[in-house]
């Protein structure tokens, strides 16, 4: 496992993790930007993460991304350098 993944839960603050109303899983980032949380359908150690303004980014967990595991990603999102860690996603283009 990398850094990114080891967590001292003890010097960490919980997570701000909401499950709204729809079912939809949200994040609270260190910037006060919340985001939304998605799985991926190609790769199971992918998260997608979407802000209010709609950009999207991935980001590597290094363990299967299940989004129902709460235990699971009190421990993602307990990382304070996960926002660091998010890439800018850009859908594939389809078709010509």
């Amino acid at each position: 496992m990398d850094e990114f993944n080891r967590v001292d839960a003890a010097s960490v603050a919980p997570p701000d993790l909401r499950v709204l109303p729809n079912g939809k899983l949200t994040v609270l980032g260190t910037s006060g930007q919340r985001y939304m949380v998605l799985p991926s359908r190609e790769r199971r150690d992918l998260l997608f993460l979407e802000s209010r303004e709609g950009v999207q980014y991935i980001l590597s967990i290094k363990a299967p991304a299940n989004i129902n595991d709460m235990s699971l990603m009190q421990r993602v999102f307990a990382n304070p350098g996960w926002e660091k860690a998010m890439r800018p996603y850009k859908r594939p283009k389809r078709g010509s």
